[in-house]
């Protein structure tokens, strides 16, 4: 990074800070989306005498118009990589990008040979996970075309076209009948009375990708419910739940959740991550 985008972010920081703007996209403070709005810029442009009032245009529309970073850059930072990202598709932010990047140990018996991602969004989870894990191949599932059309963007930049693939589906719908080592899945968990409450950054994603029903947990009932024999002996589904994780647990409650303990993942307001892995043998109770 260059001195003067050094400079940049401090004051982009500086400016956030003061600003009525809310930060849930993959950046903790003020100072974390200015490093995202800087550097993501910079990953699609080179640092040039154009760059510092382009940059600045951003930053003014990141606090006037509320959209955040990575749909005014086209670039996520997700699990220490950058992927492309557009407007209108769920910008990734899982907490379990730090289990992919810990190859999910101590829980992952073997390094898996066959993932899927659902609700795959831009391809993150599913495409991080198959970096970690070069023998596998990737299947990655959305409902939404545009998301499809991003992870296909991003199969193509990280030369993953050989081991990976983007199939327009809902969940396990239209899969080949085979099973999975892991299994990925972030999908919507927003209950309909928060939708409205949310910031305005979030109007910038597609409402499909967050809203889940009354309580949250439609689309966690569905992928539980088209679980069985999509895991193989050994197998391991890696979920999010975010804020409604305490009343998965308790919809669920014949099911062993194994809550993650992370070390660099904002907690949520509870304490806890909203993250879980469940085996295969407890995916049989579903």
């Amino acid at each position: 990074m260059t001195e003067p985008a050094s400079a940049l972010i401090d004051g982009f920081a500086r400016r956030l800070e003061t600003a009525d703007v809310a930060f849930a996209h993959g950046a903790a403070d003020a100072r974390g989306e200015a490093r995202l709005l800087v550097l993501g810029y910079l990953e699609g442009h080179a640092w040039d005498a154009a760059a510092p009032p382009a940059l600045r245009a951003l930053l003014r529309r990141r606090i006037e118009a509320r959209i955040p970073a990575a749909h005014l850059t086209g670039f996520a930072w997700f699990a220490e990589r950058w992927f492309q990202v557009s407007p209108g598709v769920m910008i990734p932010r899982s907490p379990l990008q730090e289990a992919i990047l810990n190859g999910f140990h101590p829980w992952c018996r073997r390094p898996p040979t066959r993932i899927l991602d659902l609700c795959c969004g831009c391809g993150a989870l599913g495409i991080a996970a198959a970096l970690r894990f070069p023998d596998a191949r990737a299947t990655l599932v959305d409902v939404d075309p545009a998301a499809i059309a991003c992870s296909r963007r991003n199969i193509e930049r990280f030369g993953l076209a050989g081991r990976v693939q983007a199939r327009l589906g809902s969940l396990f719908d239209g899969l080949p009948a085979e099973r999975f080592d892991l299994i990925l899945a972030n999908p919507p968990y927003v209950p309909k009375a928060e939708l409205e409450g949310l910031p305005p950054e979030f109007l910038s994603e597609p409402r499909l990708g967050l809203a889940a029903g009354d309580d949250g947990l439609d689309c966690w009932r569905a992928i539980l419910a088209g679980l069985g024999g999509r895991l193989r002996p050994g197998g391991l589904l890696a979920g999010e739940a975010g804020n409604v994780a305490s009343a998965l647990q308790r919809e669920f409650p014949a099911l062993s959740f194994i809550w993650l303990e992370l070390e660099r993942a904002q907690r949520l307001a509870d304490g806890s991550f909203g993250v879980f892995v469940l085996d295969a043998n407890a995916t049989l109770r579903c």
